[in-house]
């Protein structure tokens, strides 16, 4: 059995669902939830980026990026847009990539 590392990821919130169900299923991710939701839990536990983290959880955050929110608090930022996915900030790795969403995975962000 694979372990999957934990993070949280934010994406741009102009996705389709087909492309939210494609990361979904490629990433292994526990659950999809908007920035507001996001928002509402960190408000009301401030250390729940770390308890997600520590019990290994997956957690797609759709926002859009524009927007002003506390970066600190994600592992890596993505925009998608066409089919490509870029990066423009990972805690794991350097940033700047570009990648075909059809064939986005965790090596591909660094996420070990």
């Amino acid at each position: 059995m694979t372990i999957l590392p934990a993070a949280i990821i934010v994406v741009n919130n102009d996705l389709v669902t087909s492309i939210q169900d494609k990361l979904s299923q490629q990433l292994h991710l526990n659950e999809i939830i908007t920035g507001d939701e996001f928002d509402s839990r960190v408000s009301t536990d401030s250390a729940y980026p770390d308890s997600v983290r520590l019990d290994g959880q997956r957690i797609l955050v759709i926002r859009p990026l524009d927007m002003v929110f506390d970066r600190t608090l994600v592992d890596v930022i993505i925009f998608i847009k066409n089919g490509l996915a870029s990066v423009l900030t990972n805690k794991f790795g350097p940033p700047g990539a570009t990648y075909p969403v059809c064939r986005l995975y965790w090596g591909q962000l660094c996420i070990f």
